[in-house]
């Protein structure tokens, strides 16, 4: 069954005015609002004290942790050598502190192809010319990150972590479409799972069930955040007819975690209020081959 969690990145770890971090108080309320999962993104780097506070915090909530690996100027679609192993270095490091905090499951953004223009119309009349140019980098590059990830997935398994793979969103990033997830998933092998961004999907236009038709036996993670269709906003997803199925498509996973990836500070008390409301409006039994079982959020 699903379990949830919520997403904390720098901000959470910053100290009040009395020198004390706020973060405990979140996580109390958080953890009473029925959330098992934290999530936690550092891109500025990695300390001793922040590698304490979030042990000390995990068992001390009994929260399960994953850790969403720096992206933000980080990009496993290169192919010069030189660039390869520094990525592959960078992944590393990651996956070092990683084991250090106890995660037990890591997300990797795989890149973007930096390609330069986009003509999207056909009645353009140099489409054809760029689209067939970008194909064919698109190709070349989608190798070199499949080559990359590669070997940052078998260190991974070899930490004892979970590695998973987020889709993205823009014409040059990869892996965009449920079908490039697909063909990445059986490269990478089948301990190797999809972190799906339900935000990045509402902007492709490719929906929760498409996506999840490539999954096969592979682990599932879940960022859930909502957006307008056009900008990723990072907004509280709404409580709506819309949000219940998606969740009823996902909710029977086995080893699924959903992380409500919105900031806690600003959606503090939508947070606490999210899983109360959507278990009032999600049936309490679905159908299953077995008859009726109880749905476990």
């Amino acid at each position: 069954m699903m379990e949830w969690g919520f997403a904390c990145d720098e901000s959470m770890f910053r100290e009040g005015e009395g020198g004390e971090s706020v973060l405990p108080v979140y996580l109390e309320s958080l953890v009473a609002a029925g959330f098992r999962w934290w999530e936690v993104f550092l891109h500025s780097g990695f300390s001793l004290g922040v590698i304490e506070k979030i042990r000390e915090w995990s068992k001390a909530y009994d929260l399960c942790l994953s850790l969403h690996a720096r992206f933000i100027g980080i990009n496993f679609a290169v192919a010069h050598p030189l660039l390869c192993e520094a990525v592959v270095g960078v992944a590393e490091e990651d996956l070092r502190f990683a084991q250090a905090i106890g995660a037990q499951r890591i997300i990797f953004h795989a890149g973007s192809m930096n390609w330069y223009d986009i003509i999207p119309s056909l009645t353009h009349p140099h489409h054809h010319f760029f689209q067939t140019r970008f194909d064919s980098l698109r190709l070349q590059f989608a190798q070199a990150t499949l080559q990359n990830l590669k070997r940052v997935v078998t260190r991974v398994l070899q930490y004892g972590i979970q590695p998973f793979v987020e889709n993205l969103y823009c014409p040059w990033e990869f892996p965009r479409t449920p079908e490039e997830m697909e063909i990445f998933l059986s490269v990478l092998g089948k301990e190797t799972g999809l972190a799906l961004d339900i935000g990045h999907a509402l902007i492709t236009g490719h929906t929760v069930e498409e996506y999840l038709s490539r999954l096969g036996e592979h682990p599932l993670h879940v960022h859930f955040h909502w957006n307008d269709g056009q900008f990723d906003l990072h907004r509280m997803p709404p409580v709506s007819e819309e949000t219940k199925k998606i969740i009823e498509q996902l909710v029977l996973r086995e080893r699924a975690v959903a992380i409500l990836e919105v900031s806690p500070v600003e959606n503090y008390q939508a947070l606490l209020e999210f899983l109360p409301q959507i278990r009032e409006r999600i049936d309490k039994k679905i159908s299953s081959s077995d008859g009726l079982i109880n749905l476990v959020l």
